[in-house]
């Protein structure tokens, strides 16, 4: 059976899985358990949570996939849609585990 959809759920997720059936886990033990590689899905990093540096680089998330500008300049804007995730795996910071993924 394949995972379909990883949902947030503040620092806890629910899983579902291509039968339908939904788990719920804490998005700690997604990373504990070598469930965190979500390369090529779509995820809410840029849209529900963003990450900002000393220096106001403004990044979707951890994973630093998408960076989005300087907070202080005018090309700075939050992602109006769903990024595709470009690394081998997920983070290991609970926000980033923890936003919706979905398989393509």
């Amino acid at each position: 059976m394949n995972v379909l959809l990883v949902e947030s759920k503040m620092s806890d997720c629910t899983v579902v899985l291509s039968d339908g059936t939904e788990i719920d886990v804490n998005s700690w033990d997604l990373f504990t358990k070598d469930l965190h590689s979500f390369k090529g899905w779509t995820c809410t990093a840029g849209t529900d949570s963003i990450i900002i540096e000393s220096d106001f680089q403004v990044w979707s998330g951890v994973c630093r996939n998408d960076n989005l500008g300087n907070l202080f300049d005018n090309n700075f804007s939050l992602l109006q849609s769903l990024t595709v995730c470009t690394q081998d795996q997920c983070t290991t910071c609970t926000v980033d585990l923890s936003n919706t993924k979905k398989r393509n």
